[in-house]
């Protein structure tokens, strides 16, 4: 789950075991014409704040999320300037769904989907393999485990995803769902948080409870 100051409200959260920022999901510079490769002339993105200093490719986030949300409350002048053009121009500035703005992003060079960073690199490894991800520098966020308030819980947790950063295992977790299955690879099985989350559960467990039934 993300971390926010409105969930705090109603859970606690432990330790983050993974921590991610905002990212552009765009179409892979380059096109197959006549058997040649061929780039289109599109602007330099490196950031999000590079979206909002051109006016070639067109953005959107999805609306009614979390990204729609940082970009309306936002007082910086930039990110102003961009809910300003998004909401304006909702036809294409606020898309449905995800998967909406995948496909539109598949389709053209010129629009570019900005969403959670989790998000984006789910999609650059599916096929057909043509999206690339780049980091938008901002807006830092965090996946961790929520707990009931004052739960015993929390601190066995803590303790176990420490434990498991100290030894490498969550990297390895991640590795295994998020990299070497990847469409676009070698691999080909599916692959997406939801398993990496169910195996980061299970090796949990197994570590919470391992002292309780008198494991090693």
């Amino acid at each position: 789950m993300t971390v926010s100051d409105d969930r705090r409200t109603a859970v606690d959260f432990t330790i983050p075991f993974m921590t991610f920022g905002m990212a552009i999901l765009m179409k892979k510079p380059r096109m197959e014409i006549n058997g040649t490769t061929q780039y289109p002339p599109l602007p330099t993105v490196s950031s999000i704040r590079d979206l909002a200093g051109q006016e070639v490719i067109k953005y959107g986030v999805l609306e009614n999320g979390r990204t729609a949300a940082f970009f309306r409350d936002s007082k910086d002048p930039a990110y102003e300037r961009m809910w300003q053009k998004m909401s304006s121009n909702a036809d294409y500035g606020l898309v449905p769904t995800t998967a909406e703005a995948v496909r539109r992003v598949r389709d053209s060079h010129a629009f570019a989907f900005i969403t959670e960073g989790t998000t984006a690199r789910y999609h650059v490894q599916r096929k057909p393999c043509n999206l690339v991800s780049v980091d938008g520098k901002m807006d830092t966020r965090h996946y961790a485990l929520a707990v009931r308030h004052d739960s015993e819980l929390k601190a066995k947790l803590d303790e176990a995803l420490t434990q498991m950063k100290d030894d490498g295992e969550l990297k390895q977790l991640y590795d295994k769902w998020w990299i070497e299955r990847s469409e676009c690879s070698a691999a080909t099985s599916a692959m997406g948080g939801g398993s990496l989350v169910i195996a980061l559960l299970t090796a949990l467990v197994a570590l919470v409870y391992a002292p309780l039934s008198g494991s090693p």
